[in-house]
Formats: C-alpha cells, structure tokens, sequence
C-alpha cells in the first residue's frame, strides 16, 4: 500500500492543529503545509492586544518552535499559494504552476477582514487588522500619532481602542447600530464594556457609520460620518467583521454557505477533503439548533475542529462536541464567554458591577446555555460544565454569590 499524503493548506491555528493531531492520533504518512504567508503559524489574538501594545515581542509570536515541523515530519512550505482544487484528480495546482497531490486534504485558510466600501478606505493611513504584517504596520503608523479613529464596536476594534488608549491616543470608535457587540453580548454586558470605554477617555459614537475617508493636506485624514461632521484624526482602523476564505473550496465544487460546510469530524462535501478554523462552518451540539452549521471564530473551536479533522485523517475519528469558549481583554477587564448567544435566553445576574467582578448567566429551561463573565474566571469555568452537563439549576443558586457553583458537581 502506497504511503498516504496529508496537504494542509493555510498557515494557521487550525493548520497547525490538523498536522498535530493527526500524528497524534498515529498518522503515519507525509505531511506538507502550504502557506502563502512568509512566516510559521503564528498567535493572533495579540496582534490586537499585548503585540500592539509592545508587551509581546514578535519572537514570541510563533505557535510552536521550529523543532515541530522537523520532529513530527511537517514539510512547511511558506509564501506559496494554492490556486485550485481538483477533487477528482486529488491535486492541488499552485501559483507558480506546479501541482500537489494529495490523499487528504484539509483546508485551512482562515478568513479576511470585512472591507469597508466607501471613498478612501485604501489610503495608507487606514488599516485592517488581521495578520502579523498588518500589526507591524499599524503599530508604525501609531509611532507620533495622537488621534486614532475605530470604525465598528466589535471585538478587533475595540481591543484597539483599549490599547491606544493606553498608549496615550486619543480614541474615537464609530458604531452603526444602536450598541456595541449587539449580536454577540447581552446588553448589561455590552452596556458595561461601553461605560469602561468612556471613563477611560474613548469617545463612542453609536448610530454613525464612516460615509467617506479624506486625506488632508498636512498628513492626517478625515472620517466623513453619517451625521455629517467630519473626524480628524492621524490613523483609522476598520473593524466591521471578517469573510472565510472559501474560494478555492467554491471553485472546486464544495458545499459553502457563509463558511465551508463540514461535520462535527471537519469533512466537507467532496470525499477526503476537510476544513477548519474560520474558513469552515459546522454544527455545535450546544447552538439552539444543533444541525445548523455555524462560524465559530474563535482559538477554542479553531482547535478543537482541526483535532476532530487530524483524527479522520489517523482513522481514529473523535467528533468535535466541546461547549465552545471566547475571551477579550480591554484594559484591566477579561472578559470570558462560554456557551453561544442565543437571544432568546433570561439572564441571571451574579457579582458586583461597581468591583468590575461579575457575570451574566443565559437560561433556557432552566439549564444554563451561556454565560457572560468579567473578571470572574471561576464563574466561567463552572459555566462551561454546567453547559456542558445540561444541568438543571436553580436560579437562586445562580444569584448567590456566596454560593460555591463547585458544590454542584459534588456528589
């Protein structure tokens, strides 16, 4: 029997994973990642936070030391880019024009940042932030600077502001809707988050969108808002979302909705060929409809789809079932997620605002389904069991901060 060949295409958390998952589980064939980026996997969630703010050198960056690749046989080729997929040969065609065969293949290609079509969205002094190059250049372009503006309240865009904050800028964040993180928070939660902003001298502008970027004559730009004033400031992020990268999957026949459409196991519609990471949509057991694939943006979920994908290719399949989990730092605030909004839930509230240590509990049928915490890492933990479990619970137990949440594990 000929030796069987894994390709992982894509330079990422998941990529990373796939390969070290799959020699976990005893995979023995070749292995080859193929990235179009210059450098090794590496961490992102710094690139918004302790990266920008100079508290992580570059050097520590990388996921795992270069010994991986060699110990485990991981033939790492980076700047190179896959062109096509063609599923029935089981080769891939690349940039330069040669071509890779594969026996698996999983498709690891992450996802972009969501443009921003208005005049102006490419001057040098706007930015994306989503790769390690894009931080180095964002982290120049503060060097003198004293006034940035944010454009969108999500996650990336208001990690940002907290740093630049710090530094010492003055910030401006530009909000479309009614709040802050509306789809992904509760509104006590977002509400606080928004407060913490403002007494730490961000200025949140809710109900205003960008409606055009201007250079001006001495070097700074102009946001144009839809309320008609104009921002002056010196640099300009965007932050309004990100795309999966799924055209080479689209391309080649497979099923992609808002994402790359796998299983619990990462297997897309085209036989041998996988996906994971924020190019790949599949089902959570713990979503309100637990068939419907789903974006997961997050390291969590990252990992543990590509370890579910590693193991198919070992043939020892462990589908991924994990209550997914999220973080954001801003300031002195961590801020831990666990479970999945729904919307529908009723919220039980725990801790002391005014300590900056409490949590909000999301409730369907009196199980807990997600949980919302700031500065409370033992609520959060205790959350991702009781998810986990499905346990019934009762509110007042929920409320009590003095109440131990371990005790309801004990037997």
């Amino acid at each position: 029997m000929s030796v069987q060949r894994l390709v992982i295409v894509g330079g990422s958390y998941a990529a990373q994973q796939v390969a070290a998952s799959a020699r976990e589980f005893g995979f023995a064939g070749d292995i080859a990642m193929i990235s179009k980026e210059d450098q090794p996997p590496y961490q992102r969630p710094p690139l918004s936070k302790s990266f920008l703010s100079g508290k992580l050198d570059e050097s520590r960056l990388p996921l795992v030391g270069e010994s991986f690749y060699s110990d485990n046989r991981v033939d790492l080729r980076l700047g190179q880019e896959v062109v096509s997929i063609d599923p029935l040969q089981r080769d891939l065609q690349l940039a330069d024009g040669t071509t890779e065969p594969y026996d698996w293949l999983a498709l690891c290609t992450g996802a972009r940042p969501r443009r921003l079509p208005i005049p102006g969205e490419a001057l040098a002094q706007v930015h994306y932030l989503r790769t390690l190059s894009d931080a180095q250049r964002l982290k120049r372009s503060l060097d003198g600077a004293a006034h940035l503006c944010v454009i969108g309240g999500g996650f990336i865009g208001l990690e940002v502001a907290a740093v630049c904050r710090q530094l010492g800028l003055k910030v401006t964040v530009l909000e479309a809707s009614s709040a802050i993180l509306q789809r992904a928070l509760p509104g006590a939660i977002g509400q606080f988050l928004m407060a913490s902003h403002e007494q730490e001298g961000v200025s949140v502008r809710l109900n205003c969108s960008a409606h055009e970027i201007t250079e001006n004559p001495n070097g700074s730009v102009s946001v144009v808002t839809s309320k008609g004033d104009a921002i002056e400031c010196d640099q300009v992020v965007i932050g309004i979302g990100a795309e999966p990268n799924q055209q080479l999957a689209e391309e080649a026949g497979l099923l992609c909705t808002r994402g790359i459409v796998t299983d619990t196991l990462g297997q897309s519609s085209a036989d041998r060929i996988l996906a994971a990471g924020d190019c790949a949509a599949f089902p959570s057991p713990f979503a309100a409809d637990p068939e419907q694939p789903m974006l997961l943006e997050s390291i969590q979920a990252t990992r543990d789809l590509a370890r579910a994908a590693g193991s198919l290719v070992a043939g020892k399949p462990q589908p991924y079932n994990a209550v997914p989990w999220f973080w954001s730092d801003q300031y002195n605030l961590k801020l831990q997620i666990a479970g999945l909004y729904r919307g529908d839930e009723e919220f039980v509230f725990r801790g002391d605002v005014s300590a900056q240590k409490f949590s909000v509990f999301g409730m369907h049928q009196s199980r807990v389904v997600s949980a919302f915490s700031i500065n409370s890492p033992a609520d959060h933990m205790m959350a991702r069991k009781l998810i986990a479990e499905r346990m019934d619970v009762e509110v007042s137990h929920l409320e009590d901060a003095g109440f131990k949440l371990k005790t309801l594990f004990e037997k």
